[in-house]
């Protein structure tokens, strides 16, 4: 089957490892006000477009063709560097297609032949949110991808009702799900894990210039080839690392000591952990309010030893653990969230500045909100933690 070519990092030909590391830019260029999204900077990469070290092509660049440039060959494959991991490569599709539903977008995908390249597939949520730069009016309208669809297909199935399908909006960002059987003028993107062999590269140990996706958790199959079938992404499974952290197990959530006490509700996620410093969360919902006050607060906020540098997370950060295969999508292990309710993001709405992200961590959706008003939102604060062997600090 195509998962077990291209899916968890075994990838004919290849020779690299899996990391772990933090999520990537959401793309924000302006700063709204203190403590935002831009003005806190955290994530992988330069920017939206630009790696933190060279491709294996030698230059910094995100997106490339099959031959490293900037510009994409008449094979109309695009290249996305910021999600590797030494075997393969996020490729994609630079045309989008008319949906006949999701069902049938799988099916196409799957027969499809670009490039010489067989065994493309409808991208699950996850993947079809990394093209999303949310420092723009229209998120999908930047080079050398520039299209403008009305609304995307993923593979994921909404897992409160399985006739439904997850999509993207770029004109707002916005992420919700609709009918599985809604198909034009709706569009796709075809995408596929392409190996290094594929595109030349060999007899050179390349360095892992970016990370393979975290698995969105969907384990249940509605649809052969869809996203519960497949299970791509970077780790065993949603909550299993594939090497040990540094407490010396392969679980992906601990508490700050490495164990499951959570005493002080804290939260440390080790598949952001890149060596030197970890993503972590404080699992205690933030009293509802406003968008401002919320992220003044968070910024303010003390918690056990830690009394410093906690924020609202931007939304690649929030979207990061959300469990697609449930709902409510953080009730899991350690979360055990079991609420219905909006959570805030630090990521503002570029072209509608007045309104943040926000999203339901019921339905999984997210849209733009007017900043003055709570919606009944709360804030899931988080803080990047650093590691020296087994202490963070």
């Amino acid at each position: 089957m195509i998962k077990d070519t291209y899916i968890k990092g075994v990838a004919a030909g290849g020779g690299g490892s899996i990391c772990n590391t933090l999520p990537a830019t959401s793309g924000a260029t302006t700063i709204f006000t203190s403590g935002d999204d831009k003005d806190v900077g955290h994530g992988r990469g330069i920017d939206f477009f630009k790696l933190s070290q060279n491709n294996p092509y030698g230059n910094n660049l995100r997106f490339t063709g099959t031959t490293g440039t900037a510009t994409i060959q008449a094979n109309g494959i695009m290249l996305d560097w910021n999600h590797d991991n030494g075997n393969t490569v996020h490729g994609w599709s630079t045309t989008d297609v008319a949906s006949g539903g999701v069902v049938s977008d799988i099916a196409a995908c799957v027969a499809l032949t670009i490039g010489g390249l067989s065994g493309w597939l409808l991208p699950n949520i996850k993947e079809l949110e990394t093209l999303i730069n949310y420092g723009l009016s229209n998120k999908m309208d930047w080079s050398p991808l520039s299209i403008t669809p009305l609304i995307v297909k993923s593979s994921t199935f909404d897992p409160d009702n399985s006739a439904k399908a997850f999509t993207i909006t770029p004109s707002t960002g916005a992420l919700g799900s609709e009918n599985i059987s809604f198909g034009s003028p709706r569009r796709y993107l075809p995408f596929r894990y392409i190996t290094y062999a594929e595109l030349g590269l060999t007899g050179a140990d390349y360095p892992i210039v970016g990370a393979e996706l975290m698995k969105t958790g969907q384990t249940t199959s509605y649809a052969t080839d869809d996203d519960g079938d497949l299970e791509e992404g970077r780790e065993v499974d949603f909550l299993t690392l594939p090497s040990n952290n540094p407490f010396g197990t392969t679980t992906r959530f601990t508490d700050e000591l490495g164990g499951s006490t959570y005493t002080n509700d804290i939260i440390i996620d080790w598949s952001t952990y890149n060596g030197v410093e970890v993503v972590g969360w404080y699992n205690v919902f933030q009293i509802d309010g406003v968008w401002l006050p919320s992220l003044v607060a968070a910024s303010a906020k003390s918690v056990a030893t830690f009394t410093s540098g906690w924020r609202m997370p931007n939304i690649n950060e929030l979207y990061s653990v959300m469990n697609m295969e449930i709902s409510p999508l953080l009730n899991y292990v350690p979360f055990n969230q079991n609420v219905n309710l909006n959570l805030h993001i630090s990521t503002t709405r570029p072209g509608s500045t007045t309104q943040a992200y926000r999203i339901s961590t019921g339905s999984g959706n997210v849209n733009g909100g007017t900043k003055t008003s709570s919606y009944g939102s709360r804030t899931l604060l988080c803080r990047n933690f650093t590691v020296t062997g087994t202490t963070l600090t």
